[in-house]
Formats: structure tokens, C-alpha cells, sequence
């Protein structure tokens, strides 16, 4: 049980951190542009999803699969998970 709430709050705070991110790459994405700082900022905001992309969905999948594990329906070998 302990190991399973060990794993749950890792998972849970991993994934917080991804939609903080998000969101805040949304808000910074959804303001008005009116002149060339406004570009900079979004062309800033664009880089850093670009570069933390792989790491949020990675992220995502791990959740993921962890999730369906548990629930019984993906096995997990290696590197690999196939559905059963």
C-alpha cells in the first residue's frame, strides 16, 4: 500500500506540473499582439514548448500507462507496453 501511494503522488505531481505548465504557456499564448515585444514574447513562449514538449509527453504517457496497468488492461515489458 505504501509503495502504491508512493507512486500515485508521484504521478499526481508530475502531471500538476505538466498542466501548470500548460496553462501557463496558454496564458501567455492567448494575449492580444500589438507590437513587436508582444512577438517576442509569444515566439519565447513557442520555444520553451517546443523544448519541453518531449519531457510533457513522455510525462503523459507514463501516466498513462501506469494508469491502465493498474486497471489491468496493458502489460508492461521492458520499454514496451502492448494492450492485452
Amino acid at each position: 500500500m505504501c509503495y502504491a501511494r508512493h507512486c500515485h503522488d508521484k504521478y499526481r505531481e508530475l502531471m500538476n506540473n505538466t498542466f501548470h505548465f500548460i496553462d501557463d504557456a496558454s496564458k501567455r499564448l492567448d494575449r492580444p499582439i500589438n507590437d513587436l515585444s508582444d512577438v517576442s514574447r509569444v515566439v519565447d513562449a513557442l520555444r520553451e514548448l517546443r523544448q519541453r514538449e518531449i519531457d510533457v509527453d513522455m510525462t503523459i504517457t507514463q501516466s498513462e500507462v501506469r494508469l491502465l496497468h493498474h486497471a489491468g488492461t496493458v502489460t508492461v515489458v521492458g520499454y514496451f507496453s502492448y494492450f492485452v
